[in-house]
């Protein structure tokens, strides 16, 4: 099996095909959502760590707190931890809710995967209703612009440079 993005060897890149099981496994694609909202996160952490950098030396230099929100030309710190955090809880949710009707359509009853994922098995209840025609299932945001500032969502991704 040839290594996917982030060194991940989940299935065979760009051929769709898992080399261990059917092309269509929804665990697996949920698991490749998962590397790559990973992925993204670790572009925005970057971003966060040049950003207490920055903060650190304009506090240094004089600079009050006000005047470094005010000023920032990027997303704010608290605004990448939050969303780091908004997409790390999308895409947990989404694979626990796959993985918990995969583990469903093999036999294992409620009960056994909530001591599995360690929840009620009312909370596996809810995860196997939770299908991708769900209002909130894999609901998106788009990027927005406020103060002249970017805000982050949970589609945002740090520009390449």
């Amino acid at each position: 099996m040839r290594e996917c993005a982030g060194g991940d060897r989940l299935r065979a890149c760009n051929s769709g095909v898992a080399a261990d099981g059917p092309a269509d496994d929804a665990v697996l694609d949920a698991l490749e959502t998962v590397v790559k909202g990973l992925i993204e996160n670790s572009a925005r952490i970057e971003l966060a760590l040049e950003r207490a950098e920055q903060i650190r030396r304009q506090r240094l230099s004089g600079w009050t707190y006000a005047q470094i929100v005010e000023e920032s030309t990027g997303p704010l710190m608290v605004e990448i931890l939050s969303t780091n955090l908004r997409v790390l809880h999308k895409l947990g949710h989404q694979l626990r809710s796959t993985e918990a009707q995969a583990l469903r359509s093999e036999g294992l009853s409620t009960i056994r995967i909530a001591e599995l994922f360690g929840v009620s098995r009312q909370r596996v209840a809810a995860l196997l209703q939770d299908r991708p025609g769900h209002p909130a299932h894999g609901k998106g945001v788009r990027p927005q612009v406020a103060n002249g500032r970017p805000r982050l969502t949970l589609d945002w991704v740090a520009p390449e440079e």
